[in-house]
């Protein structure tokens, strides 16, 4: 992500630190993003900055482990709602919107939303038992949970 170094590197020269809380797996790929990142010239990046998943995909309790260690968390970046705590986890997509308008002051300065329209957590609260459907049932599903937008 363009400036993402740069940003990484900002932070930890003026006595920061930043966190990154990820859904990879911890036994399989911390070693080899760890080794890509200070590639890239990521500095302060190390084990205990880089949380990966070991048996659960809710972050809450890694968000957990860094306020544990004394640090005040300033910014969530993510590409999910989950990934700026649990109040989304395994909620449909109504209940999403809902966090997304009660928080709606937050975007931007303590939540930064990065695009994928690919894939995400919004898929699954589309409907009820998603990922059992089949294809059709999940086109349906999709074309049901569009919402277009009048131009207003």
């Amino acid at each position: 992500m363009a400036g993402a170094v740069e940003f990484n590197n900002y932070v930890n020269s003026r006595g920061g630190k930043v966190f990154y809380v990820s859904n990879r797996l911890e036994k399989e790929e911390q070693a080899a993003t760890l080794e890509n990142m200070k590639r890239l010239g990521f500095t302060g990046v190390d084990d205990q900055s880089l949380l990966l998943k070991t048996d659960r995909s809710n972050k809450s309790v890694r968000f957990q482990q860094v306020q544990d260690q004394g640090y005040a968390i300033v910014a969530f970046m993510g590409d999910n709602l989950n990934d700026f705590g649990d109040e989304t986890y395994r909620k449909d997509n109504a209940q999403r919107r809902q966090f997304v308008d009660q928080n709606k002051q937050l975007f931007g300065t303590k939540f930064i939303v990065l695009p994928n329209p690919s894939y995400g957590d919004w898929e699954s609260g589309m409907a009820k038992g998603y990922y059992s459907l089949t294809p059709q049932g999940k086109l349906d599903a999709r074309s049901k949970a569009l919402r277009t937008w009048d131009g207003k």
